[in-house]
C-alpha cells in the first residue's frame, strides 16, 4: 500500500513450500546509503540542510499516514540516506493500521509495550494501543528532529528502567532545544517543542503540518506554531509538582520565574510577528497604491509601482534594519526580473552597504543583496565589478554553510560561471563539475538546480571545445527539464536554446 520515493518499496509477498511447513516471505527494495544521523555527520550538514533532509522524511511518513498506516518505532536508525540525498524510511515491523481491518491483521494486547523507548510517545509507552494514532508517529518525528538538529535526545534515558523511563516520558518536559544549543533558538525551538507536546491534541495534528512548519522556517515565514500559553505552562507545573504546590510562597517564586520564561518566548514570537507584519503591511501597501479607485482610473505599470515602493521605503523606513533592507532586495531583485537594470543597481548597492553595516557581512540579507547585485552587474556586462562581488559571496557561504549546502552551491555555480566567462576556464570548469557532483548527492538528479548546474556544465564544456562531452550533459538536463518541469518551463526552453547553439556550431544545421 505504500508506494513513495521515501519509503522502502515492498514488491511482492506470499508463501513458500507446503503445508505443514509454508512459510511466508516478502521481497523488499534494496536499499544503500547511511542512517539519518550519519549521513548527516558524514557530510557535515548545517542545521538549514539537515532541516530540508527531514522535511522529505516528514513527506515520507505523512504518506504512509494517508494510506492508514501508523509506523510506530521512527527513530534514526530506521531513516537511511541514499548517496543522492533520499531518505527512505524502513522497517514498518511494528506498523499498525488505523481502519477497520486492524481487526483482522494486528492485535496489541493491552500493556504491550512495542516500539524503542527513547522515540515513544507518552500515549505509546503507557502500553494502551487505543489511544495511538497518527500523532505518535508525529512525536516520534520530534525527537529524531531534536537529535538530528543538537546531537543528543530530549531525555536522559541512560540507565534508567522502563518504568523510570516511561514516568520521564509521560511527567517530565524535554531538555529545550535552546538550552542545548544557542543558535537553535527562536523558530526551531517552538517547532520542535511543539511536536513533543505530550498532550497529542497540542501536537502538530499531522506529519504534513510539522514539515510545513519547518518549510516556513526555511523560507523565513511566520510559522503556525506558537510557545504555549501562561496558563498552560503554569497548569502543567502545578501537575507535576503537587505537594511544591500547596505552599503558596513557593506557588509565588515558581509563578514569577515561569513568567518570566512565557514573557520572553512571547517576546520572541512578538518579535517573529512584529517582523512579518511590517513585511506584509508593506508589500499590501504597495499593491494598494494599484487601486483604479485611487488613481482617477489610470492603470499603473509593475515598474511605475515598484518606483512608489522604493520612495516610500526612503521617505518612512521600518527602523527595523532586517525588514527594511529585506523590503530593498526584493524590489531589486523584481527590478532585475523586468529588465530595470538603471533601477535595480542603486537599490542592490544601497542595501548591501546597509545591511553589512547593520546586520553583518556574512548575513543572509546582505549576501543575496551582494549577489543579485552582482548578476546585474554582469547583465549590464561589468564584469569586472561583478566577479570581486560573487567570489565573496561564496566564499561566505563556504565559510558560515560548509559546502554541502544549498546556498553555498547557487553562489558556487555563479562565480565558476564568471570564472569561466572571465579567462579562467579550467578554474571554472572544476568548480561547475564540483557543483554538479553535490548538487546530484544532496539535491537529487533531477532537482531543478542540478539540472541547472548540469547545462551549465554543459555550456562552459562547449566553450572548452569539448563537444561530445558538452552535448552528453546538455541532453541530460533537457530530458530532465523536459521530464520534470514540462516543455513550456523557462528553463526547459534555455536548455533547448543552448542545445540549438551547440548543433549550429557542430554545424548539424537541421537538428539547431
Amino acid at each position: 500500500r505504500l508506494q513513495h520515493p521515501g519509503i522502502a518499496q515492498i514488491y511482492h509477498a506470499g508463501t513458500e513450500g507446503a503445508a505443514p511447513r509454508r512459510r511466508p516471505y516478502f521481497a523488499m527494495e534494496l536499499v544503500h546509503g547511511e542512517p539519518l544521523l550519519a549521513y548527516a555527520e558524514s557530510r557535515r550538514l548545517g542545521t538549514r540542510d539537515r532541516v530540508a533532509l527531514f522535511i522529505r522524511v516528514c513527506d515520507a511518513v505523512q504518506h504512509a499516514h494517508i494510506k492508514g498506516v501508523i509506523h510506530r518505532d521512527l527513530k534514526p536508525a530506521n531513516v537511511i540516506v541514499s548517496p543522492d540525498g533520499q531518505p527512505k524510511v524502513l522497517d514498518f515491523g511494528v506498523a499498525r493500521l488505523t481502519d477497520s481491518d486492524i481487526r483482522a491483521t494486528v492485535q496489541t494486547d493491552a500493556g504491550q509495550i512495542v516500539g524503542t523507548v527513547p522515540y515513544m510517545s507518552p500515549e505509546q509507552i503507557a502500553g494502551d494501543p487505543q489511544d495511538l494514532d497518527t500523532r505518535s508517529d508525529v512525536y516520534a518525528l520530534g525527537v529524531v528532529l531534536y537529535e538530528l538538529l543538537a546531537g543528543r535526545l530530549p531525555y536522559d534515558l541512560e540507565r534508567k528502567s522502563i518504568v523510570e523511563a516511561a514516568r520521564l516520558i509521560r511527567e517530565q518536559p524535554p531538555v529545550r532545544l535552546s538550552a542545548v544549543s544557542r543558535p537553535l533558538r527562536g523558530d526551531l525551538d517552538v517547532i520542535v517543542g511543539k511536536a513533543l507536546e505530550k498532550d497529542k491534541h497540542r501536537r502538530y495534528q499531522s506529519a504534513a503540518e510539522l514539515g510545513a512548519d519547518l518549510t516556513s522556517y526555511l523560507r523565513r515565514e511566520p510559522i503556525s506554531a506558537r510557545p504555549p500559553s501562561a496558563v498552560y505552562q503554569l497548569r502543567k507545573f502545578a501537575s507535576r509538582h503537587r505537594a511544591l504546590v500547596a505552599a503558596a510562597g513557593v506557588v509565588f517564586v515558581v509563578l514569577v520565574g515561569a513568567l518570566v520564561g512565557v514573557l520572553h518566548q512571547r517576546n520572541l514570537a512578538r518579535k517573529h510577528d512584529a517582523r512579518a507584519t511590517a513585511l506584509n503591511s508593506f508589500f499590501m501597501g504597495m499593491l494598494g497604491a494599484a487601486n483604479p479607485e485611487k488613481r482617477h482610473g489610470k492603470e499603473m505599470t509593475v515598474k511605475e509601482m515598484l518606483d512608489e515602493a522604493a520612495a516610500d521605503l526612503a521617505k518612512k523606513p521600518s527602523g527595523d534594519p532586517e525588514v527594511d533592507e529585506e523590503i530593498r532586495v526584493t524590489l531589486g531583485v523584481t527590478y532585475r526580473q523586468l529588465g530595470a537594470l538603471d533601477k535595480a543597481e542603486p537599490l542592490l548597492r544601497d542595501a548591501a552597504r546597509r545591511a553589512e553595516a547593520a546586520l553583518g557581512p556574512d548575513d543572509e540579507i546582505t549576501l543575496e543583496a551582494l549577489t543579485t547585485l552582482a548578476l546585474s552587474l554582469t547583465d549590464r556586462g561589468q564584469t569586472d565589478q561583478a566577479g570581486p562581488l560573487l567570489e565573496r559571496v561564496y566564499q561566505a557561504r563556504l565559510r558560515t554553510s560548509g559546502e554541502r549546502n544549498t546556498s553555498t552551491l547557487s553562489a558556487m555555480n555563479n562565480w565558476s560561471r564568471w570564472l569561466d566567462a572571465n579567462g579562467r576556464q579550467d578554474e571554472g570548469l572544476a568548480l561547475m563539475e564540483r557543483a554538479v557532483k553535490i548538487r546530484t548527492s544532496l539535491l537529487g538528479p533531477d532537482d531543478r538546480k542540478t539540472l541547472i548546474s548540469v547545462d551549465n556544465l554543459g555550456t562552459i564544456l562547449m566553450r572548452h571545445g569539448r563537444p561530445e562531452d558538452a552535448e552528453m550533459y546538455m541532453r541530460r538536463a533537457n530530458e530532465g527539464f523536459r521530464r520534470t518541469l514540462g516543455e513550456d518551463d523557462p528553463d526547459t526552453c534555455a536548455s533547448y536554446q543552448n542545445l540549438a547553439e551547440l548543433m549550429r556550431k557542430l554545424r548539424r544545421y537541421p537538428e539547431a
